[in-house]
């Protein structure tokens, strides 16, 4: 089995299933990221072999170590932005939001249409209290297609920690039709206090 090969095969379900957990102030919740596009293809052996690395030292919530696995492999691949958006993931697990935003910033900068950088911005936007960054960011990523109850979620507690509570319930509202569950609200005190408030 190729180094390629056996990276998609262990990354996809990862990707698929895992959760942007970071905590900042008072902000503790758990939302969400959303799937990557998986198209992105690495020019080297040595770039992959080392973000490859860099995942497994993720998974096992060694971020330090699987940051300086990513920074090489960005300086062997500097234009590849999938390697930018898996090291702010390291970043924003490791509580460096500022780092966590100028990695995102890259990819964005080398594939502005990939509505799950958008997402994973808003994200770090809002835990920075930077509501309306993060507003912009969802609706970024809502327009690049990233139809899905996660965004929409996201969306809704922005709306409402910015005081726009006919937004937030409209997004809410939407998220629930695509999917967006009473067990996740549980698990989201801030989604739990939408549930109540657009009733």
């Amino acid at each position: 089995m190729n180094l390629k090969t056996n990276y998609l095969k262990h990354t996809l379900p990862f990707i698929l299933f895992c959760f942007l957990l970071i905590t900042c102030k008072q902000k503790t919740v758990n939302q969400k990221t959303v799937p990557v596009d998986l198209s992105y293809t690495f020019k080297s052996e040595k770039a992959e072999a080392l973000s490859v690395k860099a995942f497994n030292l993720h998974k096992e919530n060694k971020y330090e170590e699987a940051i300086s696995l990513y920074q090489q492999a960005i300086m062997v691949e500097p234009d590849n932005p999938k390697l930018f958006f898996d090291v702010s993931e390291c970043y924003a697990n490791n509580k460096e939001l500022d780092k966590a935003l100028s990695a995102l910033n890259a990819a964005i900068i080398l594939d502005s249409l990939n509505p799950a950088f958008y997402n994973n911005r808003g994200l770090i936007y809002w835990k920075l209290y930077k509501d309306e960054n993060a507003i912009n960011d969802y609706n970024k990523a809502i327009l690049l297609g990233s139809k899905n109850w996660i965004t929409y979620s996201n969306l809704s507690i922005a709306y409402y920690g910015n005081k726009n509570q006919s937004e937030a319930c409209e997004s809410f509202k939407i998220a629930k039709n695509l999917g967006l569950t009473t067990k996740h609200v549980a698990t989201d005190k801030h989604l739990t206090i939408l549930e109540e408030s657009c009733k």
